[in-house]
């Protein structure tokens, strides 16, 4: 079983309500991704694969809308589920604050990258 299908397995098994539209797993991306609808309502799971992060958001044109979807915890026990408020947090430039290499602060910059989220799920890593 591929590591997208053992993240996602426990989630599709056990929740009725939800509909797997389609699973995303592309380099270089850091992430994985699984795009659901459940009780009406499209989203996407992102499951970070150098971290056992997930986070729950609504996919962008070029971006994610990181949601709080407490209720859904439960089926990624394993896993850190991440809140909005956390990933929506605004990068402080202090350098000493992160654990940021200064290659990864010179993406950061390109990218023009603003939140914690932005950072842990973006394209470049």
């Amino acid at each position: 079983m591929s590591r997208t299908c053992a993240c996602f397995s426990r989630w599709w098994t056990s929740e009725q309500r939800a509909k797997v539209r389609q699973f995303i797993d592309q380099a270089p991306f850091v992430y994985m991704q699984a795009v659901i609808e459940i009780d009406g309502e499209t989203l996407t799971i992102l499951h970070h694969r150098l971290m056992p992060y997930i986070a729950f958001a609504k996919q962008e044109v070029n971006s994610f809308t990181f949601l709080s979807k407490p209720h859904l915890h439960k089926y990624f026990p394993m896993r850190k589920c991440l809140e909005a408020e956390t990933l929506t947090t605004l990068l402080t430039k202090d350098e000493a604050f992160h654990s940021l290499s200064a290659t990864e602060w010179k993406y950061v910059s390109y990218f023009n990258s603003q939140t914690i989220g932005d950072v842990m799920f973006n394209g470049w890593d």
